[in-house]
């Protein structure tokens, strides 16, 4: 697998992070009518996913889903009723949060051939056209974390008038896996 110039696995590089900078993983209840994860011929597509704060800063008192960053992105690219993320910071967590998401389904980020593509909505502010921008927070995480020619995927970054519990992005993504090697096989058990 192409590395960084650090010379550094893909693991390695996502293990560098501080767990307390990363977001919790999701679990959702089995009473849902879809799966975070699925996986067939090599290929695993991830859900969509929000931005989930860093463990750091979830409450104590966890609820049945983790906090996250709510609210429209405006024209200076922050949500107006977030904890003072920036859009593009909003997208990072995203970001982060479908690495948390496919590590534990694969055992290892090692196991990624290509992050093939990310689409992303942006809950935005009538008039608000910087979606692709917001959206460079997760797709740039792929590339520090894979490098350049593993984590640059093709993209599609829209704006969206409302998101699932106002939250300010939703981006799912799809990924080339190898399907054989030390890792054993994919786990979307929920």
């Amino acid at each position: 697998m192409p590395t960084s110039p650090s010379n550094k696995g893909a693991d390695q590089r996502f293990n560098d992070i501080p767990p307390g900078d990363k977001p919790p993983l999701l679990k959702l209840p089995p009473s849902l009518s879809f799966v975070t994860v699925r996986q067939h011929a090599g290929v695993v597509w991830l859900a969509g996913m929000v931005p989930l704060l860093p463990k750091k800063e979830q409450p104590s008192e966890p609820g049945p889903l983790p906090k996250f960053v709510t609210g429209k992105i405006g024209d200076d690219g922050l949500p107006p009723t977030g904890p003072g993320y920036s859009g593009y910071r909003a997208a990072e967590l995203v970001g982060l949060s479908l690495l948390v998401s496919l590590q534990d389904a694969l055992n290892s980020l090692d196991r990624v051939e290509a992050i093939l593509q990310v689409i992303g909505a942006v809950n935005s502010v009538p008039g608000f056209a910087g979606q692709s921008a917001v959206l460079n927070g997760c797709t740039d995480v792929m590339v520090k974390v894979f490098g350049e020619e593993v984590g640059r995927p093709t993209r599609m970054a829209y704006g969206a008038s409302e998101l699932p519990f106002d939250a300010t992005i939703e981006a799912l993504m799809v990924i080339a896996i190898r399907e054989e090697n030390q890792y054993g096989p994919l786990d979307i058990s929920p």
